[in-house]
């Protein structure tokens, strides 16, 4: 019995000797060796060994994939940035583990295992958000609401366009378009970047679509109004409402240039004017015709007719044409009673005003400026008398001299 007890004594003495020289020895140990984690900034964390000697290899894993420089206690990994290799990145769990290789330890100690969670970043990048305004048919403005110092590219259906330090984009989708810039009537997809110190891979891209209507006629139809102001006293007033201070307006009376083209009226006194034809009764057209820099070819016509009334005592103004001889011409009214007889060709008064008859030569004469010579001739009679002072209406013929 005394010996079995002497055997048990030194059996313990031994356990224990054993257990205080495992305690002592650390290189002979290949339990599990600790480290402490600290995150120095978004996505960059730091790995320190709490065992630190010269002989010891520092197994590093980050989800098993061996990482980290193993000759060093200390690993930094930047989970948002670095992708070494098969090493994993980005926003999500994590799990980080370290095994120490000593000379006591030649297999590696058991792994110390910590999982750690990588937050998504929170972007630096301004929103690349922008208005876009149509500032004319076909010309669009596009105006990014970041107004800072950046670089912004502009992009339509793909293709960079724009000014790259501006944070407005104009184009005119109905002009020709530059290089390989689309252009003309349809749908564009307009996109937009942003890149700044603070967001050099530039922003998230904003795109917004716009649709270009087919251009429109640049010549605006004009209309007028027509009143009569006083006794044959008319005023002409354009309705086009174009506030282009460049439109010209160009009035006709009888196919003849009239007017003022700076106005956009145009009055007309239509009394009685024995050098005039454009006055008296009769039927007059009235046209306008506007002319823009969008539209230098001027716009259509816009024509309107009036009737001047002759008084109900005025005599008919008619007359019969006769040839005498080669290029002589006698006209004669049949209306014989006193009045004045104004006699016109082309416009121009001639004749002799107290005659029924006017007979002119037009291979020879050519007085006071009145036309002769081989043409197309217009003869018109006018009749004043006492009863009918404001004129009777014109009556014209046209000749053809050979």
């Amino acid at each position: 019995m005394q010996k079995f007890n002497l055997i048990v004594i030194y059996l313990a003495l031994m356990v224990g000797t054993w257990a205080c020289e495992g305690e002592n020895d650390d290189l002979g140990v290949c339990l599990e060796e600790s480290f402490t984690t600290t995150r120095t900034q978004p996505g960059v964390f730091t790995f320190d060994a709490d065992t630190r000697r010269d002989n010891v290899l520092y197994y590093w894993y980050i989800n098993d994939i061996l990482a980290g420089d193993a000759g060093n206690h200390s690993f930094t990994y930047d989970f948002l940035l670095n992708t070494q290799g098969n090493v994993p990145g980005g926003p999500g769990e994590y799990r980080i583990c370290l095994s120490l290789v000593t000379p006591g330890c030649e297999q590696g100690t058991a792994l110390f295992c910590e999982t750690i969670t990588v937050e998504a970043p929170t972007s630096s990048c301004p929103g690349a958000d922008f208005s876009a305004e149509e500032t004319r048919p076909g010309k669009f403005e596009f105006t990014a609401e970041f107004k800072e110092e950046g670089v912004f590219y502009w992009y339509i259906d793909d293709v960079l366009s724009g000014d790259a330090g501006s944070h407005i984009f104009a184009y005119d989708f109905l002009l020709e378009g530059v290089q390989s810039v689309p252009h003309g009537p349809g749908e564009y997809n307009i996109c937009l970047e942003i890149a700044t110190a603070d967001c050099p891979q530039t922003s998230e891209q904003f795109c917004e679509t716009i649709t270009v209507s087919p251009p429109t006629d640049p010549c605006i139809q004009v209309t007028f109004t027509t009143n009569e102001t006083g006794p044959r006293l008319y005023r002409f007033a354009s309705q086009s409402n174009d506030p282009n201070p460049n439109t010209l307006y160009y009035w006709y009376l009888d196919g003849n240039l009239s007017g003022d083209a700076a106005k956009d009226y145009f009055e007309y006194d239509f009394n009685q004017d024995p050098g005039n034809t454009e006055t008296g009764a009769g039927e007059y057209e009235v046209c306008l015709q506007t002319l823009t820099p969008e539209c230098p070819n001027g716009s259509g016509f816009y024509c309107e007719k009036i009737e001047i009334q002759a008084g109900s005592d005025c005599p008919d103004p008619a007359f019969v044409t006769e040839n005498t001889q080669g290029g002589v011409y006698k006209f004669t009214s049949p209306f014989q009673g006193q009045g004045i007889y104004y006699w016109y060709i082309d416009g121009l008064l001639a004749g002799d005003a107290g005659s029924n008859v006017f007979q002119y030569d037009f291979l020879l004469s050519n007085g006071r400026g009145v036309p002769g010579g081989p043409g197309s001739y217009d003869v018109c009679l006018r009749i004043i008398t006492p009863a009918c002072q404001q004129g009777s209406e014109l009556y014209c013929t046209t000749i053809v001299v050979k």
